[in-house]
């Protein structure tokens, strides 16, 4: 865990990584303080942490949240696959410039930066730590670029101690994808590119909370990045599948080319731009980029210098996300 009787603060605690990592830090008695915005949600509230009003751009809130911490980790993003493209420059790139110069200013002992595999781009290759970062023309990537070149710059600049996770397709209870997928299917609505087979580069949650708590705590971290993949294989066409039994929906069975779904994405956007809709259209560039093309990334640097294992495997996984849904319906 985090280091012994140093107080740990969290960005982004309601929201699906950052709620999770705060359930596991209060499990294990680590003296814990959310930055908040809000209250936190009913299934957070009576957890034994601190909370802290504020927000990414506000220096000022942030400067006083830092007091006493050793270790900040930073889950708070922008994450969505529509939005104006100045948001997600403002939260996401501005906002960790914002957090990470207050952490350098106040000393803390590390700041473990929650980053996203998107930064490769949409090569289709799988691209390990050492890959350039890639700007391709879409907010969220983009953002998520700045935010690392920030947490980098306030390191070089300020002295500031880092390491940064990139997770690849998080899944588990809560999580986008399920909340947007589940009902698609149930619609008959949801469409797979190509052949499916892309692989999905699935991560279960608690997966990723087990190596952000090892980036936290590792020296061997400092300085370094590191995947977050659970590297089963796991393709589009079989998690969909996966999804629709949990469900009990009907299996997936239209399918688009890649091509056809990246052009009617553009179309929808530049239509909902020029009509000043604010609702995200029915096909996005940013999900066609991610469903039609592989999302794995190698995790071996994260196994071999940090000893993570992914150990909620994907048949797991699933069953502890029926779990959870079957307990929201009691």
């Amino acid at each position: 865990m985090t280091r012994p009787n140093g107080l740990t603060l969290v960005t982004g605690a309601t929201g699906f990584v950052g709620g999770r990592l705060l359930e596991r830090l209060a499990e294990h008695g680590t003296p814990v303080r959310a930055l908040v915005r809000r209250d936190l949600p009913p299934h957070l509230a009576n957890l034994a942490v601190e909370t802290h009003r504020g927000d990414l751009l506000d220096p000022p809130s942030l400067s006083a949240a830092m007091q006493e911490v050793d270790t900040v980790i930073h889950c708070a993003a922008l994450v969505t696959d529509y939005a104006p493209y100045r948001e997600f420059e403002r939260v996401n790139g501005r906002g960790t410039a914002n957090l990470a110069l207050a952490a350098a200013r106040a000393g803390v002992g590390r700041f473990v930066h929650v980053s996203s595999t998107d930064v490769y781009g949409y090569v289709g290759t799988p691209e390990d730590e050492d890959a350039p970062l890639r700007p391709v023309g879409l907010g969220y990537n983009e953002s998520k670029i700045l935010a690392e070149n920030a947490v980098r710059a306030a390191s070089a600049e300020q002295g500031l101690p880092y390491t940064i996770v990139r997770p690849a397709t998080i899944y588990g209870p809560r999580g986008p994808f399920e909340r947007e997928i589940i009902p698609m299917l149930e619609r008959k609505e949801m469409v797979l590119l190509g052949d499916g087979q892309q692989d999905a580069g699935l991560v279960y949650l608690d997966n990723v909370v087990d190596l952000i708590l090892l980036a936290a705590d590792d020296e061997r971290a400092l300085g370094q990045a590191f995947n977050a993949c659970d590297g089963e294989g796991i393709t589009w066409r079989q998690y969909c599948e996966a999804l629709a039994d949990l469900a009990g929906a009907p299996r997936c069975k239209r399918h688009a080319p890649v091509w056809l779904a990246y052009a009617l994405a553009v179309v929808m956007e530049r239509g909902s731009l020029l009509l000043r809709r604010r609702r995200r259209p029915l096909l996005t560039r940013f999900s066609v980029k991610v469903l039609g093309a592989p999302q794995y990334r190698p995790n071996d640097k994260a196994r071999r210098e940090l000893g993570w294992e992914p150990r909620v495997s994907f048949t797991e996984g699933m069953r502890r996300l029926g779990t959870w849904r079957q307990s929201q319906s009691l």
